[in-house]
């Protein structure tokens, strides 16, 4: 068997007994999401666009005036202040 990216780098698996821990990269990822993700990273786009679309699609399906998708929590505060 292979070893993973963090076997390899000697990180040291741990066990997540209390939820969602930015310390512990938050949390795992569903096999859609990592198929999706996987799809999306096969191909090239211009980000602008792609974070102006991805924006519309929350606002609709949210009802929200506006949206704006970050990588993480404190990107989306640094944006907002």
């Amino acid at each position: 068997m292979t070893p993973n990216i963090y076997q390899q780098l000697g990180l040291k698996k741990v066990i997540n007994a209390c939820g969602k821990m930015t310390i512990l990269g938050v949390s795992s990822v569903a096999p859609e999401v990592m198929q999706a993700t996987a799809r999306a990273a096969s191909a090239f786009v211009e980000i602008d666009a792609l974070v102006e679309k991805t924006g519309e699609l929350v606002s609709r399906y949210t009802g929200a005036e506006d949206s704006y998708i970050t990588s993480c929590a404190s990107a989306g505060i640094a944006i907002a202040v």
